[in-house]
């Protein structure tokens, strides 16, 4: 009797064990079928971020070759999943148009979407710096600081301690006078690709990037400009000006402003500019030469919230003349086209090799050139000819408020934010 009552408490054991097994399983059946379910809802929402991601980069891809005119909306496949994007062009800087967009991924289900904002083509306003050829051999020097981008096509010499905060670039594969002293707190890349300052004066046939096209006012022949406050005084001989003073008339010119001076058979487009505490924003084109002849600065310092700009853009160089004064300030973002490689080519200070020293010279924006003008020469000693000090500041602003109209740099987009949001 003993016996069988011992075999019923271990038959009634051995089943209770099996049924709390039995459950045991089921529960890390369950758990297990849980966490691939959870693994596969991970993976499916990765892959539709990267998929979101992707349709964004495809937009940016269609606002480059749409000319100015992208769809509202693209549609797509990377994978196995699909996205949809939404394109919105909104006013942005300098008269430039930018776009928003807003891109969910789907993959099985699960949905990412991602959204950039402030997308638009770089314009030639985001350089402190940026040649093509250095003929006279010009110089990096300390204890000089450049905040904005640097970039040659040529090498680059180095002296002393120049400060570099932004990227260094040169489509050189090596320097020309190295300086073990400089700094690069973004660090520098040698052998980049080849870089081409294309800038569209007068092909009418791409009107979104003819400077003549878009300009407010268009002059021919010599001209001189006076930017004086909130007032532009200008002569022309070809208009019967002298001194007139444009914004009387048109008192919205100075927000999106840009001149266009022309040239016509002997009339060649010449333009003499200076002026002191400029209240505005304004773009100076020339079928030739910019000649400065005075100072140039504005109302408002550029470190204290100013939305005052200049831009000077010439089809050949930007010259410093004798007459301007030492110790001259240029507050203006430069571009000089002229390709010829020589010392009197680009941005350079006229007869600097026999004006006497004249302190220095503070270009505030930053300065595009095919050929690295110069500004001064260092005969030995103490003696010098032209500017015998440069410093040149990046005005910061220009990266994505340049100056009106400014021209784009080819095939270069960016962005001002990029983030991921919640998908309900």
């Amino acid at each position: 009797m003993n016996t069988n009552n011992n075999s019923g408490v271990v038959l009634v054991a051995v089943v209770a064990f099996t049924a709390i097994a039995a459950i045991l399983a089921l529960g890390l059946l369950s758990e297990s079928s849980f966490q691939l379910k959870l693994a596969n809802r991970q993976e499916c929402l990765e892959q539709a971020f990267y998929v979101a991601e992707g349709g964004a980069e495809r937009a940016v891809s269609c606002i480059r070759n749409s000319a100015g005119a992208p769809p509202n909306s693209i549609t797509g496949s990377i994978g196995n999943g699909a996205y949809s994007v939404a394109i919105n062009s909104v006013a942005g800087g300098g008269g430039q148009t930018w776009y928003t967009i807003a891109s969910t991924g789907e993959v099985n289900g699960f949905k990412k979407s991602v959204i950039m904002t402030g997308v638009r083509q770089d314009t030639w306003a985001r350089y402190a710096v940026w040649y093509d050829h250095n003929p006279g051999g010009n110089y990096f020097m300390g204890p000089s600081v450049f905040n904005g981008p640097v970039h040659a096509n040529d090498r680059i010499n180095l002296w002393g301690n120049p400060t570099f905060n932004a990227l260094v670039t040169s489509a050189a594969a090596t320097w020309g006078n190295w300086s073990a002293a400089a700094i690069f707190n973004l660090g520098f890349q040698l052998g980049v690709p080849v870089q081409t300052l294309n800038v569209n004066f007068t092909n009418t046939g791409s009107p979104n990037s003819c400077l003549q096209t878009l300009a407010g006012l268009v002059v021919t022949g010599a001209t001189s400009i006076n930017l004086q406050n909130t007032n532009v005084f200008i002569s022309n001989a070809q208009r019967g000006w002298t001194n007139v003073n444009y914004v009387t008339n048109h008192p919205d010119f100075l927000g999106t402003g840009m001149i266009y001076i022309a040239s016509s058979g002997a009339n060649t487009g010449t333009v003499q500019i200076g002026g002191a505490n400029f209240n505005g924003r304004l773009t100076v084109v020339a079928d030739q030469d910019i000649r400065i002849t005075n100072h140039i600065t504005y109302a408002v310092h550029p470190t204290n919230n100013s939305d005052d700009a200049i831009g000077l853009i010439a089809r050949r160089d930007v010259v410093v003349m004798t007459n301007a004064p030492n110790d001259l300030n240029i507050y203006a973002h430069i571009i000089a086209c002229n390709p010829t490689s020589s010392w009197y080519a680009g941005f350079y200070v006229q007869n600097f090799l026999t004006r006497p020293d004249s302190g220095l010279l503070t270009v505030y924006g930053g300065i595009v050139e095919n050929n690295f003008g110069v500004e001064g020469c260092y005969w030995g000693g103490s003696t010098f000819t032209g500017f015998s000090e440069d410093n040149w500041v990046f005005d910061a602003r220009f990266a994505t408020d340049p100056p009106p109209f400014y021209p784009n740099v080819n095939n270069a987009y960016t962005w001002n934010n990029w983030r991921e949001v919640i998908v309900p």
